[in-house]
């Protein structure tokens, strides 16, 4: 793309005064790539058409997510007073095989025909023709999307929720659903529904799930709380088929916590999958290292780290301790392969070699309270993590460790990243990191963002998108620099309910423009005289800085000029 550029001004040069980065192209189809589960995604070149000078623009900054209407973007509503939707917020990968991503909403004080606060999920089919400035998710009947409604009074479904994935093949992507009340001994359950085509029920529940469509995984002992939370792992194994993750951070009695890590199958599934009978072959358990650490509270996929063809994973223990600091916090990145694992894995065990441990810096800091895979921010061609430390002095923080080919160190400090190894995100107040994400590709620049959540920053919370770029970073950056054009906030929604930033993703790409979107929620919301119904906000991503890497046209044949000079266009 550098020597596209070059020859490109060399044909058009700027007017006196001028930068070639002032310039905005204007084309008719987006430049995109392939793009696979929301991964890495290359820019290639649609159709084009000349070139004419504008003033570079900026994201605007902040932007208030009250004034959604639509076109920018939309709010899904909760119904009914206490229903609190948007605990949990993500992408569900594309459910119904349509080609546009679909969203994923919790409400975990939902009341249901099984009693009050059974709670449940909300999924939302992404489309091309438009959605309304509010979409209640009343609304939803099967067609557009569709609810989950939890068996039991307190079960708290939807406390967690996420995209797992393909997990069976079959090229739709799936969705998982923790309930980490589940039973009178609270086991915790997490409900797996299998994505397919074509339109759902507008209401699904447990009892629906019959190993076709889905199947329940139940908590291994008495207090386990399982599917808090539940996540993608990717690949790890590489057998083509994705696989995911159900924490369990009450299990083992003294709040060690488990990671389950269960393999996609390709053969029927049943109603029931017992996380108990994982064995190496078709998955295994993650264990804490010390009694007390609160292992799987936070975990994701990683991507994949080290290049080696296997998906990552990376889990938190906020609570793990080091020498002279209490709840100081630790994170584990464990990388993936193709066999030799056993029934069980002890983060103790981790060498540099088959993955590796981030410690926080100070006491109390819970650095790990919530990691993320953060896309390939810095264009290496390798995947990064993020981890916070949201009780870091004096904002919060979060830090940003680059992958690499070849070994990594066994332990790496949180207090020694330099730009090189990684750098820190640091906020200004509030929970600065209680939510951290990949952002995808939000300003098709062609390089990946980041996405950081800070509830209770000034009166209503605030969700910081940095962008990515190639090349050094500096040691440490600050989410007050970000200026509209390395990057943006969100906030506004109500200063009743600093709540935004509490949860916030990725969204992928609901609208089909190319573009990534984001999905913050505000728990506490009320909406048409209400009380704590709460609402899901997305925010479509765009064009926001005018990149020449990214074109935008009409459906005509355009044409694309440069000189005699080497023109890549990647």
């Amino acid at each position: 793309m550098g020597r596209f550029l070059h020859d490109l001004f060399s044909l058009f040069p700027p007017v006196d005064g001028m930068l070639p980065t002032d310039w905005l192209s204007t084309f008719t189809n987006r430049v995109v790539g392939s793009r696979t589960r929301g991964r890495r995604r290359r820019i290639g070149l649609a159709a084009t058409e000349a070139l004419e000078s504008r003033v570079l623009l900026a994201a605007p900054n902040p932007v208030d997510l009250t004034t959604l209407d639509g076109s920018d973007g939309f709010q899904l509503a909760g119904i009914a007073d206490g229903d609190q939707i948007g605990y949990s917020v993500s992408n569900a990968g594309d459910v119904n095989g349509d080609g546009f991503d679909d969203l994923l909403v919790g409400a975990h004080g939902l009341d249901t025909a099984g009693g009050v606060d059974a709670g449940g999920a909300y999924i939302v089919f992404g489309a091309a023709d438009g959605f309304p400035a509010v979409l209640s998710a009343a609304d939803l009947d099967g067609t557009n999307g569709f609810a989950f409604h939890s068996a039991e009074a307190d079960d708290n479904g939807g406390y967690k929720s996420n995209t797992a994935g393909d997990i069976n093949g079959d090229g739709f992507d799936d969705i998982i659903i923790g309930a980490k009340f589940v039973g009178d001994d609270d086991r915790g359950a997490a409900y797996v529904i299998l994505g397919h085509s074509g339109n759902f029920p507008a209401l699904i529940t447990p009892a629906d799930l019959d190993g076709s469509n889905g199947f329940t995984m139940f908590g291994v002992e008495p207090n386990d709380q399982a599917g808090f939370p539940v996540a993608p792992a990717g690949d790890v194994n590489g057998d083509g088929l994705d696989d995911f993750l159900v924490g369990a951070d009450y299990a083992e009695e003294v709040v060690r916590g488990s990671v389950y890590v269960v393999f996609g199958q390709n053969t029927p599934y049943s109603a029931t999958l017992d996380l108990a009978a994982l064995d190496g072959t078709n998955g295994f358990a993650v264990l804490a290292a010390e009694e007390g650490d609160g292992i799987g509270r936070s975990m994701t996929t990683a991507g994949d780290v080290n290049n080696d063809g296997f998906d990552d994973l990376i889990i938190g223990a906020w609570f793990a301790e080091q020498p002279g600091g209490d709840t100081t916090g630790e994170s584990y990145v464990i990388f993936g392969k193709a066999s030799g694992f056993s029934a069980t894995f002890s983060v103790t065990d981790l060498d540099g070699s088959n993955g590796f441990t981030v410690v926080g810096i100070d006491t109390r800091d819970r650095s790990g309270r919530t990691v993320s895979n953060a896309g390939d921010i810095n264009a290496d061609g390798y995947d990064d993590v993020i981890i916070s430390a949201l009780y870091a002095d004096p904002g919060g923080e979060t830090y940003v460790i680059f992958g690499h080919a070849g070994g990594f160190p066994a332990l790496i400090e949180a207090a020694t990243l330099d730009g090189v190894v990684g750098f820190m995100f640091t906020g200004e107040g509030g929970s600065f990191g209680r939510s951290v994400s990949g952002a995808g590709d939000v300003n098709g620049d062609g390089f990946d963002d980041l996405l950081v959540g800070a509830p209770y920053t000034s009166d209503d919370g605030a969700v910081y998108i940095m962008f990515g770029h190639a090349g050094a970073y500096p040691a440490e950056v600050t989410a007050s620099s970000l200026d509209g054009n390395n990057g943006f906030r969100l906030t506004g929604a109500s200063p009743n309910d600093p709540n935004v930033g509490r949860a916030a993703r990725i969204a992928g790409d609901v609208n089909g423009d190319g573009f990534e979107d984001i999905i913050t929620s505000t728990v506490n919301a009320d909406h048409i005289g209400g009380t704590d119904q709460g609402k899901a906000y997305v925010y479509f991503g765009g064009n926001f800085t005018g990149g020449v890497e990214t074109q935008v046209g009409d459906g005509a044949g355009n044409t694309l000029k440069a000189n005699q000079g080497a023109d890549a266009v990647d």
